[in-house]
């Protein structure tokens, strides 16, 4: 599948720029490593390398070789099925995977970049709605209306729909000819996009071009790459249902005397619904790939419980099985697309992976991996944020709109600027006490004397 993106001309020359920059700046990083592998006397030292390494390297090295390769703008999508929080929803997180990321600022530019959409399907509506990103991994603020249709691929290809790439650490949003955001219930016109399309048009006077980029659709993410997270996400929907409801069979009198204390940092012993609490924070805000070796603790803990209606240790040795297969089957991709990188691309030899590269093929899995070392309630269900992230989120979504907008006002005065330096380069000032004709005359006598 192959999704159309939307850039701007002046981006996809920025992008160049910033691709031969990073480029020389990763070639000395990585001429230093290789000297100082060279330089080892012993398997201490090469313990040591490997340790200041750390677990980004295999991210960092992919990207980097595919950077080395890249062209503007070439990317590569992923589309990964979750279920949503209603049973007749489904949700999508759609993953921009790029070699490198250009941020606001030059010297935060850094190798390799994941960035997603959030989609969200209502099966019994037909309707599609979703959360773009507005700047530096922050979602937007209200969902985004797509508009109807029977499943995701529909929507990702149709004609009324383009993937916006934007300045910023390649934030992407969801471009539509008429915006709308739900507010209170109610769809309206969403004022920052259509404001920042009218600075776009008419201030900055911007010019873009449509591109195709290759997609692994969530059918192959599923049933090609073989990875079992819509399974895992779905028992962690239902250990969440019931923790809720467990919340609700305790007494409010028993309630209020635990915020208080908790409050004031009284220390009280720790009852079920406590490690109840333990288990809600795990399962949304710790990084999926570290699930396990707290889930076996909760197990142990919750499975001795009595005054639980649940059955938590049977639900939780579930869990810990479903996120072992995960991460294996995740592992082994990893490995498979660097050991055995030709046996990996058959597997991805899809019409729409033809134009990528093999660095860029396998940079696929490698992203897969990094993305289970990110929480859900990032990745897919912002609702499950605590109240600081909800308020930043908030925050970065004003920040965002208006860091855009205020970068097409300042990519607008830049061109007037250089177009009057270029101007002035070209006009001639006459010479102080004599008029412009005799300035020419005294031009061409001196050309004659130079002579």
């Amino acid at each position: 599948m192959r999704v159309k993106a939307k850039v701007s001309e002046e981006e996809w020359k920025e992008e160049r720029k910033s691709q031969e920059r990073l480029r020389e700046l990763y070639k000395k990083e990585e001429e230093k490593i290789i000297s100082r592998v060279k330089n080892i006397t012993d398997l201490h030292d090469l313990r040591e390398i490997i340790s200041e390494l750390g677990d980004d390297f295999e991210w960092q090295e992919s990207t980097s070789r595919w950077l080395k390769e890249s062209g503007p703008f070439e990317f590569a999508c992923l589309n990964m099925r979750v279920p949503g929080l209603e049973p007749h929803k489904e949700r999508y997180i759609f993953w921009g995977i790029m070699a490198f990321s250009a941020a606001p600022v030059a010297k935060f530019d850094h190798l390799g970049d994941l960035e997603r959409i959030l989609f969200e399907l209502d099966k019994k509506k037909g309707e599609v709605r979703a959360f773009s990103t507005v700047v530096h991994g922050f979602l937007n603020q209200y969902w985004e209306k797509i508009g109807k249709f029977t499943d995701i691929n529909t929507a990702l290809i149709s004609d009324d729909i383009k993937i916006e790439f934007e300045p910023g650490d390649h934030s992407i949003s969801v471009f539509k000819k008429k915006p709308r955001i739900r507010v209170l219930g109610v769809f309206i016109p969403d004022l920052f996009s259509m404001l920042r399309r009218i600075f776009s048009d008419n201030v900055a006077k911007m010019k873009y071009r449509i591109i195709e980029i290759p997609t692994v659709p969530h059918q192959d993410f599923e049933r090609i790459l073989e990875i079992p997270f819509y399974e895992y996400v779905q028992k962690v929907i239902e250990i969440d249902g019931f923790i809720q409801k467990e919340w609700k069979r305790e007494p409010i009198r028993s309630k209020i005397p635990k915020l208080l204390k908790r409050f004031i940092g009284i220390k009280h012993p720790l009852d079920s619904h406590d490690y109840l609490l333990f288990l809600y924070h795990l399962l949304w805000r710790i990084p999926v790939n570290e699930h396990e070796k707290y889930l076996k603790k909760l197990q142990k803990i919750l499975e001795k419980r009595r005054d639980l209606e649940v059955d938590f240790g049977h639900h939780l040795k579930e869990l810990i099985e479903k996120h072992q297969a995960l991460m294996e089957r995740t592992e082994y991709l990893s490995w498979q697309s660097f050991k055995k990188s030709e046996k990996f691309k058959e597997k991805l030899d899809k019409e729409y992976l033809k134009d990528l590269n093999a660095v860029a093929a396998e940079s696929i899995p490698v992203s897969i991996d990094k993305i289970f070392r990110k929480t859900l309630e990032d990745t897919g269900y912002p609702e499950k944020s605590t109240w600081l992230k909800k308020i930043m989120r908030l925050g970065g979504w004003a920040i965002g709109h208006s860091y855009r907008i205020a970068w097409l006002v300042l990519s607008r005065f830049e061109w007037l600027r250089d177009r009057v330096l270029k101007r002035l380069e070209n006009v001639k000032l006459p010479l102080p006490g004599g008029s412009e004709d005799s300035e020419s005359e005294g031009g061409k006598k001196l050309a004659l004397k130079t002579v």
